[in-house]
């Protein structure tokens, strides 16, 4: 499961707080179902994998485990107002590393976010 920090963080970048995963605590706790999402700011929601892999889109490419981390990436037309006026140029690997497959589609979210 996605922890309560990484859950904020997602929230904090606009991660939908809804769907099929829980509501995680800052204080700990044991997760609940989501329908809690929408009440304080201690509360934040920890997407599903299947979620969290959806909401990179289209170009998500792949998911595997390297030296001991997961590693998530998506290919995406370069980000620069020249490479997107040129498709020429080519494309960028964007990737989100972690301990867990979870963790690392995460971070690629918010890697795809911050852009």
């Amino acid at each position: 499961m996605v922890d309560y920090k990484l859950s904020k963080e997602l929230k904090e970048a606009g991660y939908p707080q809804e769907g099929d995963g829980y509501a995680v605590f800052e204080s700990g706790g044991k997760p609940m179902k989501a329908h809690l999402i929408g009440v304080p700011d201690v509360v934040a929601y920890a997407p599903t994998l299947s979620e969290l892999i959806d909401s990179c889109g289209e170009n998500f490419q792949q998911l595997y485990k390297k030296h001991g981390d997961y590693v998530a990436s998506t290919e995406e037309l370069g980000h620069s107002a020249e490479q997107r006026n040129n498709p020429s140029l080519g494309y960028t690997w964007i990737e989100g590393y972690g301990k867990s497959p979870k963790e690392a589609v995460a971070k690629l979210w918010l890697e795809l976010n911050r852009i």
